[in-house]
């Protein structure tokens, strides 16, 4: 959305009459729900509707009640204004809290909403206000991902330290029409990261096909000459610069010895985790609350399957495709014969990752902070507590890992159902992979990927892969991340 924010000087605190003399410093906030225009396609006028008023009464009671003004509403965006920054920041702190509330409560109603924070001299025009600190928070509201908070660096001197929230470095942006690149920093409540909480529900933002370069080689012998995977992915990278386009919500053929694509399929709609099995490809779509099966030999879709409530992970195993629904607190099994869900389990608050080993599943509760053993058959559910919130989860020799909010990677032994020990990474882990004699893991907040070592669980390497890697794979040598917007590049294992 494009954002003119007008303020009117009578709605400014301190000033009823609007009779200011000059320029004041204010501080901004502006809140904006992602996906917005998506979900309207997707659910309706009338689910939007919903999702906008309850939006709206949210924000306009945690404003007030922090002593901020609630300017203008545009459906999905709101447009505050505070007198105190140190409250305009608990303001934003609080919103993100009651939106993941919320959510968890109302899945179908997901306020996935990002905020932005700037302050400076708001200027009395004819009608309004108008400054540059207005324009900036805008601009911070539109990078915010869904449960972020980001201020500008003189927001956070102005507050100081706050109780309940720390200030995270978030690098500098550069914006056009501003000269000097923006510090950043991002607002994390205390306790539970809600872009960690908010991770399942908060649709990708749309952006048009993005041009990757292909610059890596492959690492050792190829076996595979296909590999196929959701979302504007290359997977498979020859050792030229030649670049190809990739729309997004789509899937690519590539060629393993040389990485020509040799086909590409649109998938129509927001995928998230995938996996493949039973000679297909199984790709989430958390949207729609199904899971769509491709054929592997053209990329294109033979059936969808309906789940659960915002399906997030996928894993195959023991016969069968095993789906998490985040949305309502189950485990879907799905028969690859009959393309039907045969079987729905209950398992924790909201499962994410999946994995499947020793003949059971292993599931991460990502609001209970915990990993579930779960048995298929008998349906008993053994839960083994962590010290953060889980995402991703993958099987191995050596253990189970699971990656754990803020900044960790866990190894639990699978007999003993312990943790081994715990890893420190970056911030905000999420996917997690197994290949070429290491385990992988995404760091979405940071924007990098860690390299441990099985044995010890020791960090041998943090590549950085930019903005937002949510989803790992390996294939033919490579490694290969999924962004948030569904792009994916490619690592060679011994990079380091």
């Amino acid at each position: 959305m494009q954002h003119n924010p007008r303020v009117t000087d009578s709605d400014i605190p301190g000033d009823p009459h609007g009779n200011d003399a000059g320029a004041q410093i204010r501080t901004f906030l502006i809140a904006d729900v992602r996906g917005y225009t998506l979900f309207t396609q997707e659910r309706g006028d009338e689910a939007a509707a919903k999702l906008a008023a309850k939006f709206a009464d949210i924000a306009r009671e945690i404003v007030e009640a922090r002593g901020g003004t609630l300017l203008e509403l545009r459906g999905d965006e709101a447009l505050c204004v505070f007198a105190s920054t140190r409250e305009a920041i608990r303001a934003a702190a609080d919103l993100q809290q009651r939106f993941v509330e919320e959510t968890l409560e109302q899945p179908e109603l997901p306020l996935t909403v990002g905020i932005g924070l700037d302050a400076g001299e708001a200027v009395p025009v004819q009608g309004g206000y108008r400054g540059a600190a207005l324009n900036l928070a805008a601009r911070l509201c539109g990078q915010a991902r869904a449960g972020e908070i980001l201020a500008t660096r003189e927001v956070t001197h102005l507050a100081r330290r706050i109780e309940d929230a720390r200030y995270v470095d978030h690098g500098s942006l550069t914006f056009k029409g501003i000269a000097d690149p923006v510090v950043v920093v991002r607002v994390v409540p205390e306790g539970e990261d809600p872009a960690i909480r908010l991770r399942p529900y908060a649709p990708a933002p749309p952006a048009p096909p993005t041009r990757l370069s292909r610059r890596w080689v492959a690492v050792g012998a190829v076996a595979a000459v296909l590999a196929l995977v959701a979302i504007s992915i290359l997977l498979l990278s020859s050792g030229n610069d030649a670049e190809v386009d990739v729309g997004t919500n789509s899937v690519a053929r590539m060629n393993a010895e040389d990485g020509s694509v040799l086909l590409t399929g649109e998938l129509g709609q927001r995928p998230g985790a995938s996996a493949i099995g039973f000679g297909s490809l199984w790709v989430a779509q958390p949207d729609r609350g199904v899971v769509a099966r491709l054929a592997l030999d053209t990329g294109s879709v033979t059936d969808t399957i309906r789940v659960g409530n915002a399906p997030s992970g996928v894993a195959v195993g023991e016969g069968a495709v095993w789906v998490t629904n985040a949305g309502d607190g189950t485990v879907s099994r799905v028969d690859p014969d009959t393309n039907e869900e045969s079987q729905r389990l209950n398992v924790g608050s909201s499962p994410t990752g999946i994995a499947v080993g020793d003949g059971v599943l292993w599931v991460a509760d990502s609001v209970g902070g915990a990993l579930l053993r779960v048995d298929p058959t008998t349906q008993d559910v053994v839960e083994v507590a962590l010290a953060g919130l889980p995402s991703g989860v993958t099987f191995t020799p050596d253990g189970v890992w699971v990656s754990v909010a803020p900044n960790t990677v866990a190894r639990i032994d699978p007999g003993e159902q312990n943790v081994v020990f715990a890893q420190p990474v970056g911030n905000g882990p999420t996917a997690l992979v197994e290949a070429f004699g290491s385990i992988w893991v995404a760091n979405h907040l940071d924007g990098t990927v860690t390299r441990l070592e099985p044995s010890t669980g020791r960090a041998e390497a943090t590549i950085p892969v930019g903005q937002g890697p949510n989803a790992l794979a390996a294939a033919g040598g490579l490694v290969g991340r999924q962004r948030a917007r569904g792009h994916r590049r490619r690592h060679r294992p011994h990079d380091g």
